[in-house]
């Protein structure tokens, strides 16, 4: 337990998107026919005397979900924005041994420069995991708006916004995406790293 650090990671990648699964799970309870002033209210009151302890077990809760969300949200980066967006991820492929020997050497030699590539990796994972979560949201809006037939205004809205927050939050984990391989492949090519090594593509 000494070794365990909880960091900016875990906090960006894991907790965020994780609160926001919590939430979906927290709205499932909630009558649309309240409206939105209601359920957030509802959210409110549920959340207004929690203690010190509680706020523990919450993050708690929310890392764990967050954890168990980057699974799907990884394999749904790969499934819907390289599909998405085939041009501009084409050519960022790269074969698993390939890029992790990239990594170890950025890592050893440069590791300023590994900190960029990790730090756009962090903002793309959290990325898509949002997208997922604000996806997930959507649904399940669609899902309450037709079997409690409340089609109303606002909810239409919100459900338009979690759409739109979902592309546009793929979007950017597409963006980051670009961003942390470029940032190893010209720190790998600058530098010479191959060059440092015996290397040869299998």
């Amino acid at each position: 337990m000494n070794n365990f650090k909880f960091g900016i990671f875990d906090i960006l990648v894991y907790t965020i998107p994780g609160a926001v699964l919590l939430f979906a799970f927290f709205l499932t309870g909630q009558p649309l026919s309240s409206g939105i002033g209601g359920v957030m209210q509802n959210l409110l009151t549920a959340t207004e005397k929690i203690g010190l302890n509680a706020a523990l077990v919450f993050i708690l809760i929310c890392y764990i979900l967050g954890f168990v969300l980057h699974y799907f949200g990884y394999n749904y980066f790969g499934l819907v924005a390289k599909r998405v967006w085939k041009k501009r991820m084409t050519g960022l492929d790269d074969t698993s041994f390939n890029k992790e020997y990239k990594y170890v050497l950025a890592r050893h030699y440069s590791k300023e420069n590994f900190v960029y590539v990790e730090m756009w990796n962090s903002f793309r994972g959290m990325s898509f995991n949002l997208s997922l979560g604000f996806l997930l949201i959507f649904l399940l809006l669609i899902f309450k708006m037709i079997t409690e037939t409340s089609f109303t205004a606002e909810w239409v809205f919100a459900g338009a916004g979690t759409l739109l927050a979902a592309f546009v939050t793929l979007r950017r984990a597409v963006v980051f995406h670009t961003w942390s391989h470029n940032t190893l492949e010209e720190t790998v090519k600058v530098l010479g790293l191959l060059e440092r090594k015996d290397w040869k593509e299998e």
